[in-house]
């Protein structure tokens, strides 16, 4: 299992977890050194074995997608998707996509990627987009 702290934009984070079920790919379970609440989960892509720590900081860097836990032991993969209105104007939607297929989409509004949200912003934004 890989041990150690990393470096994820202005915070450190702890590999706390390391699990893998079968053939389905690494989730690493991240905290915040600097909060006892602030939890991140980074999945590897499928097929890809991660063996280093900067590995895990760049996956959880991603600003395009996120794995997390809502808190009622249902993950997620969020996704950041291009949506244009009717006038053009490009903005940012977030897409959360369940274990069970269940699809919810709503308004990012913040200024960074994904690799920046905790596990409890990202359940925040689930919740409002339901």
């Amino acid at each position: 299992m890989l041990t150690g702290t990393i470096h994820v934009g202005d915070r450190d984070w702890k590999v706390s977890e390391e699990m893998r079920a079968g053939p389905q790919s690494q989730l690493f379970v991240l905290d915040a050194t600097d909060s006892a609440t602030s939890r991140m989960h980074v999945r590897t892509p499928p097929g890809a074995t991660v063996t280093k720590l900067d590995e895990v900081a760049l996956l959880a860097a991603d600003p395009q997608i996120r794995w997390f836990a809502d808190g009622t032991g249902a993950r997620w993969e969020t996704r950041l998707v291009l949506h244009s209105d009717s006038n053009g104007v490009d903005s940012w939607k977030v897409k959360f996509i369940s274990e069970r297929s269940q699809v919810v989409e709503g308004p990012y509004s913040f200024e960074d990627g994904l690799g920046r949200r905790t596990d409890e912003e990202l359940g925040r934004l689930l919740r409002e987009s339901e």
